[in-house]
C-alpha cells in the first residue's frame, strides 16, 4: 500500500478538494480515499440520535442494543461490521460537527453514493474505487485504526485526509493544505508540520501570515503548490505525488 495522507492547517481550507483533485489528476492509479473525522467531547448529555450525517444523505440507527447501520436510499444501504464499531460505556456530549452515536467510539463505513454530496461521495465522483469514512471520539484513533488497516489490506494506493493519522503510520506522502485567510492553525498541524513534504493552497496570492508560534521559514524551504478553485489540482502537483510514489515503490 503506497499511502498518501493530506491534512489541513484548519477546518474548511480545501482538504477535501484537493484529495478528490489528486484522484481525479491521477486517475491512472487505483484510489482508496479515507476521511478521518475526530471529534472531541464536552459537557454530558445523550447525543441525539438520527441526525443527519453532513452532507451525506445518510442517517444512524444508533439506539442502544441494534448493530450500528448506517441507513439510506434503497439499495444504498448497508451495515457496519460490528467488529468495526466499539461500544462506549456511557452517554457524553457531542460537539454540533460530531455525528457519532453517543454509545461508540468510534465508527468505520463505507461509502457508496458517487452522486451525494458529502465528502466520501466527492472521492468516488472523481474516481476513488472506495471511498471510507472512519468517525473517531478523541483518543480513539489507535484503537480504531486495526479497523481501518484491515479494510485497506490489498488496496494499491491510499489517500487519507487527516492530520491525525501521521503519529501512528508513515505514509509515502504528507501534503499540508494552507490558507492565510484563516487564523487557526490546528494542534494536530502544528505537531507534524516539520513532516510536510509540501504545501497547497487553493488561493494564488497566498502568502504565509504570522501564525502565533510559527516561523514563516518553516514554509520557505519545502515547495508551494497553488491549485486553482475550479480544478484543485494542477500538472506540477501532480507530478510532484506520483514522483514521490514511484520513488515509495523502489
Amino acid at each position: 500500500m503506497k499511502l498518501v495522507v493530506v491534512g489541513g492547517q484548519a477546518r474548511k481550507v480545501g482538504k477535501t478538494s484537493v484529495v478528490a483533485g489528486l484522484i481525479r489528476g491521477l486517475n491512472t492509479l487505483d484510489w482508496t480515499a479515507v476521511k478521518i473525522s475526530q471529534y472531541d467531547d464536552i459537557a454530558s448529555r445523550d447525543t441525539p440520535l438520527g441526525d443527519d450525517l453532513p452532507g451525506s444523505g445518510l442517517t444512524w440507527d444508533g439506539r442502544p442494543g441494534l448493530p450500528a447501520t448506517l441507513l439510506g436510499d434503497g439499495e444504498r444501504s448497508r451495515t457496519v461490521a460490528p467488529a468495526q464499531a466499539a461500544p462506549r460505556g456511557g452517554p457524553t456530549a457531542d460537539l454540533g460537527h460530531n455525528h457519532l452515536p453517543a454509545h461508540l467510539d468510534f465508527l468505520l463505513g463505507e461509502e457508496r453514493d458517487r452522486e451525494g454530496h458529502g465528502d466520501t461521495s466527492l472521492y468516488l465522483a472523481a474516481g476513488a474505487r472506495r471511498a471510507l469514512w472512519l468517525q473517531v471520539r478523541g483518543g480513539s484513533l489507535a484503537q480504531a485504526l486495526p479497523g481501518l488497516l484491515t479494510a485497506l489490506k490489498g488496496a494499491g494506493h491510499v489517500i487519507m485526509e487527516s492530520n491525525g493519522v501521521l503519529a501512528f503510520l508513515k505514509p509515502a506522502l504528507y501534503l499540508l493544505v494552507l490558507d492565510e485567510s484563516q487564523v487557526d492553525f490546528k494542534a494536530s498541524a502544528r505537531r507534524f508540520l516539520e513532516r510536510a513534504d509540501a504545501f497547497v493552497t487553493l488561493r494564488s496570492d497566498f502568502r504565509p501570515r504570522d501564525w502565533p508560534g510559527i516561523s514563516s521559514q518553516a514554509f520557505e524551504s519545502k515547495p508551494l503548490f497553488k491549485v486553482s478553485e475550479c480544478e484543485r489540482w494542477n500538472a506540477a502537483l501532480c507530478r510532484f505525488v506520483s514522483e514521490r510514489l514511484a520513488l515509495a515503490g523502489a
